[in-house]
């Protein structure tokens, strides 16, 4: 890893025309960063917080049968209804 580092640095350095030296103290702070300090279980707990489930409120009773349904939608339990009235009507001569 370092030869390949060392020769990226070296053909880097060369086309801008800045000392090897410099340049190889600056770049592998920035390309090989790490934490500082290891992140504590409060602080991943406290960042996690907003990440748990909310309450729906989109979510209504049908106002013909009482089933809970999404709001601004139609009711599955009164849809199938009136699917199966209109297959029936359909059917019949």
């Amino acid at each position: 890893m370092s030869s390949l580092v060392s020769s990226l640095l070296g053909n880097f350095a060369a086309r801008l025309a800045i000392p090897s030296a410099s340049l190889r103290d600056l770049i592998p702070s920035i390309v090989l960063a790490v934490p500082k300090s290891r992140t504590t279980h409060g602080k991943k707990r406290m960042r996690m917080s907003n990440k748990g489930l909310k309450n729906r409120e989109d979510i209504v009773p049908c106002p013909a049968c009482k089933a809970p349904k999404l709001l601004h939608h139609a009711c599955p339990a009164c849809l199938a209804k009136i699917d199966k009235n209109r297959a029936e009507t359909l059917t019949k001569p």
